[in-house]
């Protein structure tokens, strides 16, 4: 078995959109898209830095806000976080035959599998898992967090590292964002 291993530290230069929820302390939110606090003066200079975020009943999320505040949001509301450093955590790839599983943690995060010639378009199928996504009702198995078919190896490659890092930024569910919460805990 071949292994391999790839470590990126990138930065997202767009603005995300995440339900308050899935914020996390350091984050930084674009105060214009806050419906409570949009009417500062300060607003169109100001991003509040999300000091932290507890679920107060099922369907509020009080977030507090260094200097500003606490905030209470319905669950699902969406805010604008600006761009934040992502750091893509270091992956592993154990290559069998035509399959290279990528790892993080010793947690298999997806995979880079070929489908048919190398020279095919698409023939290069990228999978980001997500164990614990919503089952396919033809084969029980969880629905993939991201796919995408390339045309070269390194093509495959490349889209994976850009999917791990797509999620971790937009904290899509997957088992990459599974694998970097649990090395944080």
């Amino acid at each position: 078995m071949n292994q391999q291993k790839d470590h990126a530290l990138t930065e997202s230069s767009e603005v995300v959109e995440l339900t308050v929820e899935a914020l996390l302390t350091g984050d930084r939110v674009d105060l214009r898209s806050c419906p409570f606090l949009r009417t500062r003066a300060t607003v169109e200079f100001e991003y509040a830095v999300v000091e932290s975020v507890v679920r107060e009943t099922p369907d509020c999320v009080a977030v507090a806000y260094e200097d500003i505040d606490v905030v209470g949001y319905r669950v699902g509301t969406k805010l604008k976080v600006s761009p934040v450093k992502v750091e893509v955590p270091d992956i592993i790839w154990e290559h069998a035959f035509c399959t290279g599983t990528a790892k993080v943690n010793g947690m298999a995060i997806g995979h880079i599998s070929l489908r048919g010639r190398p020279d095919q378009k698409g023939a290069f199928e990228v999978v980001l898992y997500n164990s614990n996504g919503e089952k396919n009702s033809w084969s029980g198995k969880p629905l993939p967090a991201a796919t995408a078919n390339v045309t070269g190896e390194q093509a495959a490659t490349a889209r994976f590292q850009r999917l791990v890092k797509d999620a971790l930024v937009k904290r899509t569910p997957s088992d990459v964002l599974n694998a970097v919460a649990g090395d944080k805990k």
